[in-house]
């Protein structure tokens, strides 16, 4: 089976996003204090753990593609990256307190789109309720909630819980399902500048 590399998955996105934008409006990354937050989680099901790690936010613009995106992840060494990004084609603001669907849709500006990554090595496994929806139809349960309980210009806080999948193809194009995972945690993101 060939695995489907978290590259193209951002190709396909940004590709998408490029498509449906009319001007660049090209902007730098967030500037703001830098610092680590943190975040702590639980998974279950095709991996199992308790999880902390540092939680961070921004935003970026490129080729009139604009994302804002929390990051969670874990170093010395680095065994899970967490993200939560909305991608569009016009600027987008710090999302405000609510809560958020973890959407099924591929296309921009539609809700956060969430990845969890379970690194071993060199091997990156994937999971994202996004993607399983418009390239494996046959899995219907991912999905989930993130929850903005705080957000300032210097700090994003609260929880989140979501359900997803990893799948391949067969030699004959059918999706084969692999493992599922269901993560719940709560984070405390800080500002940070990817210059």
């Amino acid at each position: 089976m060939k695995r489907f590399p978290r590259i193209y998955l951002l190709t396909i996105l940004f590709s998408l996003s490029i498509l449906l934008s009319c001007s660049d409006n090209s902007a730098g990354p967030d500037e703001g204090p830098s610092g680590m937050g943190q975040a702590s989680f639980t998974i279950a099901g095709d991996i199992t753990g308790q999880k902390t790690g540092i939680a961070e936010f921004y935003s970026f613009s490129a080729f009139g593609v604009h994302t804002w995106s929390i990051s969670i992840f874990d170093i010395g060494p680095s065994t899970y990256e967490l993200d939560f990004t909305i991608i569009d084609t016009s600027p987008i603001s710090r999302p405000v307190n609510g809560i958020y669907t973890l959407d099924t849709n591929l296309a921009p500006t539609i809700g956060f789109k969430a990845i969890y990554s379970n690194i071993i090595g060199n091997n990156v496994t994937e999971y994202t309720p996004f993607i399983s929806a418009v390239f494996c139809p046959e899995i219907t349960g991912d999905g989930g909630t993130l929850t903005i309980e705080n957000s300032t210009d210097d700090r994003v806080s609260g929880k989140f819980e979501f359900t997803a999948s990893n799948f391949d193809f067969d030699e004959s194009g059918n999706c084969v399902v692999l493992g599922a995972v269901t993560v719940k945690g709560e984070f405390d993101a800080k500002k940070t500048s990817l210059n």
